[in-house]
């Protein structure tokens, strides 16, 4: 197997860090920078000394992708899965570990090397400590979980996104958020409460706005859309009507591979789901990402960002739509973190620096000086004597939200520069002609422009 440079020093760093004594290594590589093809490498190379090696996933796709990959380097694999009931007892096997987890007791096979995929996920650790003397190798995206320093000795990190991006690995992500932050949502087990953000999000508005979003700006590319839970999946998908289908557990195997398909070959342009796709689906031709959630978990938010990451021969950028307030969360996709062997604290970002937004919606880091995307220059601090004293002064720049027209205004509450009820007092501000204009662009009937009409018309005119 050809790797390339990047990941054949990463497979060198992890047998350094064996030589070292390690036995339990993190090996850590950015989504789409190509894991499985590294792993795949190591053990075509321990099926030449004949070593036997386990291959641990938890998910039917990274079970397939994975043997995929495996027969078409040359690798003869043997199989641990639900529907073949004899096990292997040497070899390279690739096992799907809730499977061999129930016949660890009748399992006859003794591997000197197991290597895990996504093992941020905690499922693997009874496994793992049923072959205690194994080296065991976890690849992941995101190193993170309660289970990592208690099962691993070492992290091996692989190179930052920034880098493979530079290096045409892949593509340059346009960063956009609509919503700023998840109001009145508890948190369980580190995670927002999912019937809590369910009734957050489920709200016409909202299905309205991501609509509406993907009709101004996507001009039909390619779309993939993380909801909260199945039924606001299939609502969401509603919503698009005839340009959007749905995937979700209760989609049958046929009917999965059936929409999958015909999204790739461009039939409709966009694939919505929740917690489906995150891994083991390996999309190029995906150029828009909506993330239409909020979520506290960084190797879900990382993960679903990644989707949209591979590049092709026409493909060199994607966008990122984030609904649920996650760069704010969790810094931007293509942040430089570093990935510690610790317990991570809560609301950690691991280095990744702070965001801010632009007029146009794009996500920055906080150090930007100018937006990459539309070109605005922000105030910057101007020191200007007075009297003999140095004084901070912010220079102003951009018109005031007073001169914008009614089709700019909707576009500032699009991207979420200002709410709703702050763009209708303004409107009314302007008079019943602008209202019924803007009420026209929102589908809006008579009623509402005659409630809106009767409302305060004072506001505070600030520079958009």
């Amino acid at each position: 197997m050809q790797l390339r440079p990047y990941q054949f020093k990463l497979e060198q760093d992890g047998r350094t860090a064996i030589t070292e004594g390690h036995r339990k290594i993190i090996m850590q590589l950015p989504t789409g920078g190509g894991k499985t093809v590294v792993f795949s490498s190591i053990l075509k190379k321990a099926e030449a000394k004949q070593t036997d090696a386990l291959l641990l996933t938890d998910r039917t796709e990274l079970f397939k992708q994975a043997k995929r990959t495996l027969e078409f380097g040359g690798v003869s694999v043997r199989t641990i899965e639900p529907s073949v009931k004899t096990m292997p007892t040497s070899g390279i096997v690739v096992a799907m570990a809730p499977t061999l987890g129930r016949r660890l007791a009748k399992c006859g096979f003794s591997p000197k090397l197991i290597i895990v995929d996504e093992a941020h996920i905690g499922t693997f650790t009874r496994v793992l400590e049923h072959f205690p003397e194994a080296v065991v190798l976890g690849f992941t995206a995101t190193p993170t979980g309660k289970h990592i320093p208690k099962l691993y000795t070492k992290i091996v990190q692989g190179p930052q996104v920034k880098e493979l991006q530079q290096l045409g690995n892949l593509c340059r992500a346009r960063s956009f958020q609509m919503i700023d932050e998840v109001k009145g949502v508890r948190t369980q087990l580190g995670e927002y409460a999912n019937s809590e953000l369910f009734t957050f999000y489920d709200k016409p508005t909202l299905y309205e706005g991501v609509r509406t979003t993907w009709l101004t700006r996507a001009s039909m590319r390619p779309t993939l859309i993380f909801c909260v839970n199945i039924e606001h999946a299939e609502r969401t998908s509603q919503e698009f009507g005839e340009f959007a289908r749905v995937i979700t557990s209760n989609t049958s195997k046929e009917d999965r591979e059936r929409t999958l398909r015909e999204h790739r070959e461009g039939t409709f342009p966009v694939l919505v789901n929740c917690g489906i796709l995150t891994t083991g689906f390996d999309a190029p031709y995906i150029e828009i990402v909506v993330i239409n959630r909020a979520t506290k978990s960084l190797p879900l938010f990382l993960q679903m960002c990644g989707r949209g990451s591979r590049p092709t021969d026409t493909k060199t950028t994607f966008d990122i739509w984030d609904f649920g307030g996650n760069f704010t969360r969790h810094g931007l996709w293509q942040a430089n973190r570093e990935w510690p062997l610790e317990k991570h604290r809560t609301k950690h970002t691991l280095g990744a620096p702070p965001v801010r937004k632009c007029t146009c919606g794009a996500m920055l880091e906080a150090s930007a000086k100018e937006c990459e995307y539309c070109g605005y220059v922000f105030p910057v601090a101007v020191a200007q004597p007075k009297f003999g004293v140095l004084q901070e002064v912010l220079e102003k720049q951009g018109k005031r939200v007073s001169q914008c027209s009614v089709s700019e205004l909707v576009e500032l509450e699009t991207n979420g520069r200002f709410k709703a009820h702050f763009i209708w007092r303004v409107l009314r501000g302007k008079g019943e002609a602008q209202v019924r204009e803007y009420a026209k662009i929102k589908g809006y009937k008579g009623g509402w422009v005659l409630r809106q009409m009767k409302e305060s018309k004072q506001y505070k005119d600030v520079n958009v």
